[in-house]
C-alpha cells in the first residue's frame, strides 16, 4: 500500500497527515497530478488560504508535498510505501528479540537473593 502524506493548509508546516492511499505509487502520483491546478486564494471564515488542488477533491485542503520521505521536521511527507502487517510483525519480533538479548532477566533470582548486611566499624 502507498500513502500520500501532506501538510494541511490550516496547520503549521511541520504537521503532515495521511491524505489518500492506493495500491501503487504510480496510482497516487497520477491522482495527485489530476487534482492539481493553478494556485488560487480562498477566503474561509476571514482567513485567506492559498490552494493548489481543485475544489471538492480529497487534496483540496492540503499543500503539495515539498519532499519525499521524512521531511526536515521529522514528519512523513510525500509518497510513502507502507509496510504490510506481516512486515510490521517481523520488525516487532526483531525488536523484542533484541530487547530480550540485551536487557538482563532477573526472574531466576526472584526470592533467592538475601539482603546484604554491611558491617562498618563493628556496627550493622
Amino acid at each position: 500500500m502507498h500513502v500520500l502524506y501532506a501538510n494541511p493548509i490550516t496547520e503549521r508546516i511541520e504537521i503532515t497527515s495521511p491524505v489518500v492511499r492506493a495500491e501503487t505509487r504510480e496510482e497516487l502520483e497520477e491522482f495527485e497530478k489530476s487534482c492539481r491546478q493553478d494556485k488560487y486564494k480562498e477566503d474561509m471564515g476571514g482567513r485567506v488560504f492559498i490552494k493548489s488542488y481543485r475544489k471538492g477533491t480529497p487534496l483540496e485542503m492540503f499543500n503539495p508535498p515539498q519532499e519525499n520521505g521524512i521531511n526536515r521536521y521529522g514528519a512523513p511527507e510525500g509518497f510513502m510505501e507502507m509496510p504490510t502487517i506481516e512486515e510490521e510483525i517481523e520488525t516487532l519480533k526483531k525488536h523484542i528479540k533484541e530487547f530480550e538479548d540485551n536487557v538482563p532477566n532477573i526472574s531466576k533470582f526472584a526470592g533467592k537473593l538475601k539482603p546484604v548486611v554491611t558491617v562498618v566499624d563493628g556496627e550493622k
